[in-house]
């Protein structure tokens, strides 16, 4: 079993992002990402950026669906997402 302390898979994404590659992202990413840190959907509750992408009735369903908790969130707030915060260092390092 891995620590608990970590933030997940990531993933290039190349093109255009819509309903589709975010729910295969979901299905491959997140649950990779799970899987790895030994965790079932039933053990975390999920936050996302609301993106209208991810509010999608795809996404939604295919959350439901796999039986994950979304955080309620306000919708495309990158002042209140931890994520936000990381975009730094790989820039740092590109510059």
């Amino acid at each position: 079993m891995h620590d608990v302390d970590g933030v997940g898979y990531a993933c290039k994404i190349d093109g255009r992002m819509d309903r589709e590659p975010n729910t295969k992202i979901l299905d491959d990413e997140l649950k990779g990402s799970l899987n790895y840190y030994s965790q079932d959907p039933f053990s975390i509750i999920f936050q996302q950026y609301n993106d209208p992408i991810h509010k999608s009735k795809v996404a939604t369903t295919w959350l439901k669906d796999q039986g994950f908790k979304v955080l309620s969130w306000p919708a495309q707030s990158p002042d209140l997402n931890p994520i936000e915060n990381l975009w730094d260092s790989p820039q740092e390092k590109i510059d």
